[in-house]
Parts: structure tokens; sequence; C-alpha cells
């Protein structure tokens, strides 16, 4: 899933977001994920900056604000005006031009943002990201995996790619960046997303659509259990496959 913050994206999806991320099953379990690395992060050092870059409606920057003092920024004007009701400290911006110095942050998050369409050289923003860390930081990174699994969901909200691990791995290091943890993620959502995608390209059916919607709420008590199973598994080893690539990386002191 690419939910980025990018003014391409469908006006649509981030009511979406901001009305499901709090209960639906992918939101929590990995909310979970990157929040436990944060707090980890956050016990090593005193007084840590944090950066959200494609913060959408701002669910995780709010909850990553009780570990340290948390800004964000994001393109789309709709993303913006949920992060505020939050009360979150915003700004509009693009991953490829950060208003920020050098050296800015002590962590810096980026999820499923670097794959949107808007984003022409990757490899600008992969930089960028670089430069406002503080030497001795970190990225916190996320991006959606396999070209096989390239959906109607990925068109609705504007994916340019989804990334080979061979490709995600290039970007990293050639960014400047040590490898801390780069792994598939969300092992058990593979099947389904592909079982989904062989089914749509059978359909007449063409119309994009999102997948963010009301579910069960014991479909989604059992789902966001067996993924935070996934998750935990993921930070003991790499998993071998899945429907996203996460990593954690530090810029050299």
């Amino acid at each position: 899933i690419c939910l980025s913050g990018y003014p391409t994206m469908n006006k649509q999806e981030y009511r979406n977001i901001f009305e499901h991320e709090a209960e639906h099953f992918f939101y929590v379990a990995n909310n979970n994920l990157y929040l436990s690395y944060i707090k980890n992060l956050t016990e090593k050092r005193k007084s840590m900056s944090i950066l959200d870059v494609g913060c959408g409606a701002g669910y995780l920057a709010k909850q990553m604000a009780k570990y340290a003092h948390v800004q964000g920024v994001d393109m789309h004007p709709q993303a913006l005006l949920y992060s505020r009701k939050r009360g979150l400290a915003v700004k509009k911006a693009s991953v490829t031009k950060l208003p920020y110095k050098n050296n800015s942050f002590d962590v810096v998050t980026c999820i499923d943002v670097l794959c949107h369409k808007s984003i022409k050289n990757d490899r600008i923003a992969f930089a960028e990201l670089s430069r406002i860390i503080k030497p001795g930081g970190f990225l916190i990174v996320r991006v959606p995996a396999l070209p096989l699994l390239f959906s109607r969901h990925d068109k609705y909200v504007e994916t340019r790619e989804r990334y080979s691990k061979a490709k995600f791995k290039k970007r990293l290091l050639s960014a400047g960046f040590m490898i801390k943890k780069l792994s598939y993620i969300n092992f058990v959502l593979f099947l389904p997303a592909l079982i989904k995608v062989l089914i749509e390209r059978n359909r007449k059916n063409k119309d994009h659509m999102s997948v963010i919607t009301n579910i069960n709420p014991v479909l989604n008590a059992v789902a966001r259990y067996i993924l935070t199973l996934d998750n935990v598994a993921m930070k003991l080893v790499s998993l071998p496959i899945g429907n996203g690539l996460f990593a954690v990386v530090q810029k050299p002191k």
C-alpha cells in the first residue's frame, strides 16, 4: 500500500485514512512497529527531534510526539488540514525539497512516500532525507514492494512504482546510509495481495479503488493480531517476502 502525501493523491483517500487509521489493522500493527523503533532510539538520547516526511493525516506523527518533539511535512492541503486538527506542527513541502538546514533532525520517518509518481527522481529524495538528518541520526522508511503486486489501489493513490529489494538497498547505500535493518514487511499480506491483483487483471471493471474501508470488528481484531505477530517476526529476522520493504538506516557520524 502506498499512502503518500502528495498533491495528486485522491482527496477522498485522506478522509479514509483520517477516519480509519486509529482502528484499521494495517495502520495499528504497522504504526506500533514504527513506534517501537522510535521508543528504542529515544531512550538512548535526550531531547530528540523527529520529522515525519509525508505525514498524511498525522496519526503516526501524533503518536511519536509521546517520545520526542515532532514536526511534519506534506504537499497535500487536505493532509495538512487533518494533521493540524490533531494539533501537529506541519509545513507544506516535498521530499525532494525540504525546507530545513543540513543536519536538522535526529530521526526522520518516511512511510510509503517515496513511491509516489510526483517524485520524478527518487535519488534526489533519498539524498534530501540524508541531508537533513544529523550525523549519527536515523531514517525509518518503508516503500511498497514487488512490481508484480501493482494493483488498482496503487493507481488510485498515484503510485509510481513498487520497489525491488535490490533497488531499495541500492538507493539507501547511494545516499550514504549505513543499513541497520532491511527486510520485507507484512509477509502474511503477500499472498492475499497477489490473489487480489490476479483477480483484478481478469475483471472487466478497471476502475481504481481504495482498500481502506470499514472492516468487521472481529475480522479487524484477528487481522491486527496476525499482522502484529508478523511484525514481531520481522524485527527478529529478515522476512523472505512481503508486500512492503522496511529499513532502519543511520547517517554516519
